[in-house]
């Protein structure tokens, strides 16, 4: 997920949260952020993706963190 991705994600949560509190009357807070375009239904479901598949790696996970360490 991408910092942009990560930021809208975080205002959907805050806006349901402050959606949630706030009286809502006969419209459920998801609703509310659907018709606002706000968040999107789901088009499937993570148990039908199954594992990701697995892959060998050239270099270690502390040797690739290592390197971006030291690149800056």
């Amino acid at each position: 997920m991408t910092r942009d991705q990560t930021g809208i994600v975080r205002e959907a949560v805050a806006e349901y949260d402050r959606v949630d509190t706030e009286s809502v009357g006969s419209i459920p807070a998801l609703e509310r952020l659907l018709a606002r375009g706000r968040i999107r239904p789901a088009t499937l479901r993570l148990v039908d993706l199954g594992y990701p598949p697995s892959a060998l790696h050239d270099i270690s996970i502390s040797d690739a963190l290592s390197d971006q360490r030291s690149e800056r």
